[in-house]
């Protein structure tokens, strides 16, 4: 009978550490996927980012060339100040 009581309360023992050691890993998982889904947002905002500045940048060069045309400067001399080709001259 003794034995009997030793043996359920070991079983119920494992039963607890299995059930822990599950939820350790769901945790762990669900942390692993929330840094992955964090690390995306970060890396799409960055990319995002940079490109709207790219962007910006490239339409000052144009706004800045349109200006210089229209103040006489050459195609040339514009292309050779902004690094812009003469499709964005356009």
């Amino acid at each position: 009978m003794a034995m009997e009581k030793l043996r359920e309360a070991s079983a119920s023992e494992r039963a607890r550490e299995m059930i822990e050691l599950r939820r350790k890993a769901e945790h762990d998982a669900a942390t692993r996927l929330e840094d992955a889904r964090l690390d995306g947002l970060e890396q799409g905002l960055q990319q995002g980012l940079q490109q709207g500045l790219q962007q910006g940048r490239d339409d000052a060069m144009r706004e800045a060339a349109k200006r210089l045309r229209d103040a006489g400067v050459s195609d040339e001399a514009i292309q050779k100040a902004t690094g812009l080709g003469p499709e964005d001259l356009d």
